[in-house]
């Protein structure tokens, strides 16, 4: 293995995957629930950026089109939501996940 700065975010990892193997409970997941659904929330929407899809489209796709149609599209908060969700997916695609795999949380900027 090597030593280097990820060494440590590869010895947790090594530690749940032997606890796995070992049939022990895993540790307590440090990402709550709320933080999970954001960043599926995120893979979607940048998924949806890759495929050429547009941010109402991308909206539309997360919230449902009656829900989107609800509200001007222009001024709308789930316009901003999807800007920011495809924003912050392009962040973890650039690197941002490694935050992830090392135990730091930070949530994106904006």
């Amino acid at each position: 293995m090597p030593l280097d700065a990820a060494t440590p975010a590869r010895l947790r990892a090594l530690a749940r995957l032997w606890r796995h193997l070992e049939g022990a409970p895993p540790p307590p997941d440090p990402i709550t629930a709320q933080r999970r659904q954001r960043l599926k929330a995120m893979l979607r929407a940048l998924d949806g950026r890759a495929c050429g899809a547009v941010h109402r489209e991308i909206a539309e796709a997360l919230w449902g089109p009656a829900r989107v149609a609800g509200e001007p599209w222009k001024t709308s908060a789930l316009r901003d939501a999807t800007l920011r969700l495809v924003r912050d997916g392009g962040a973890m695609m650039r690197g941002g996940y490694l935050a992830l795999l090392s135990g730091r949380l930070a949530r994106p900027a904006g």
